[in-house]
């Protein structure tokens, strides 16, 4: 009964909410698993009871995309270890000082560390790359994969501070959700942060005034070692600076989460191009049904920091080479903008500039 009343209760804050919007957004499917949204004038003179009733034709795109259930885009599990940074309770804090690692089974691997150990936690696959395949020093290059960013922030932390964000992280750990929801979650979580943080006097007030923090310093040879890091809507950000006594900057290390990210989507992109049996065997004149909405859905999935990230659902534009043995373009499936996607029978080449 209780459940029932509080239903009823929540449809009618709804039906108040939205008694004076007009339009709504319906979206459906595609053959390719493409988001389609268009804005549709809800009817007002059916009475709000927890539906919104859009009324079109019978033979319109919009009734064939829910009628025909596309196959969903099914992406594969990540296998390596989550990278993000916590407050001493386990809660996630963007601005930490602790780093936490936890395998795929959730075993902690990594706990406390502090970004004075960065250099010793973490190496690099290829030095300088702007792929550099980053992975953790003590369990090498191919135990030691790992990615950052949201998904990884929300299973790496214990709970969230914000009462609402962690509600809806609960939400998003039993319904085993994926990349997009986890940014809604983190996003909601700063937005919470922010909230409080805007009511607080000794912030908002005339004066501002923040404790000196020593840098963290560690001496390595003759020069010393210097790490910050803080963790953004797209992951793990770390620079590294190394410093000769007379205080000459002799190297800089920035690893970016879409580096840190790279392998995944590589692993992604791979994994899509398999599932749909891409091989210079069989070659079509439009890609099998499915692969560039499996292919977008990775991409999204991974978020690397390129344009065609931030582009409305089915409007990235991937460009796929299919390339056989010797080398050959043996087919090309493309569109509108220059994100590539290269691959073939003796592999797939993951590349910056062509995803």
């Amino acid at each position: 009964m209780a459940d029932h009343t509080q239903h009823q209760d929540a449809v009618k804050k709804i039906a108040a909410l939205i008694k004076e919007i007009d339009f709504g957004m319906l979206t459906t499917v595609d053959a390719e698993g493409r988001l389609n949204s268009r804005p549709m004038s809800a009817n007002k003179k059916v009475e709000f009871d927890g539906d919104v009733w859009f009324f079109t034709y019978g033979e319109s795109v919009k009734v064939h995309q829910i009628e025909a259930k596309p196959r969903p885009s099914k992406l594969p599990t990540f296998t390596g270890h989550d990278l993000a940074l916590v407050d001493r309770s386990g809660a996630l804090d963007l601005y930490g000082e602790q780093l936490r690692a936890v395998a795929a089974d959730n075993a902690v691997v990594i706990d406390g560390a502090c970004a004075a150990e960065w250099p010793d936690l973490v190496a690099e696959s290829r030095p300088g790359a702007t792929a550099s395949r980053p992975f953790l020093r003590a369990l090498g290059p191919d135990r030691g994969a790992y990615r950052v960013g949201p998904v990884a922030q929300l299973r790496v932390a214990t709970h969230l501070s914000t009462a609402v964000a962690e509600s809806a992280r609960e939400r998003w750990a039993v319904a085993m959700g994926g990349a997009e929801w986890a940014r809604a979650v983190v996003a909601l979580h700063a937005a919470e942060v922010i909230q409080d943080l805007l009511s607080r006097p000794d912030v908002v007030g005339e004066c501002l005034v923040a404790p000196v923090v020593p840098g963290r310093v560690v001496s390595g040879g003759s020069a010393k070692v210097v790490t910050g890091w803080v963790d953004g809507v797209r992951g793990l950000l770390v620079h590294t600076y190394r410093v000769a006594d007379e205080g000459r900057l002799t190297d800089a290390t920035i690893t970016t989460p879409t580096a840190q990210n790279e392998g995944w989507l590589a692993a992604l992109l791979l994994a899509a191009a398999s599932d749909h049996y891409i091989s210079a065997k069989s070659i079509e004149a439009q890609p099998p049904a499915g692969l560039m909405g499996t292919m977008e859905a990775a991409v999204r999935e991974a978020d690397p920091c390129l344009p065609c990230s931030s582009l409305p659902v089915g409007r990235m534009g991937l460009k796929l080479k299919v390339i056989d043995e010797p080398g050959n373009t043996a087919s090309q499936w493309s569109s509108t903008n220059t994100s590539t996607i290269t691959g073939g029978r003796a592999g797939t080449a993951l590349g910056p500039g062509g995803v």
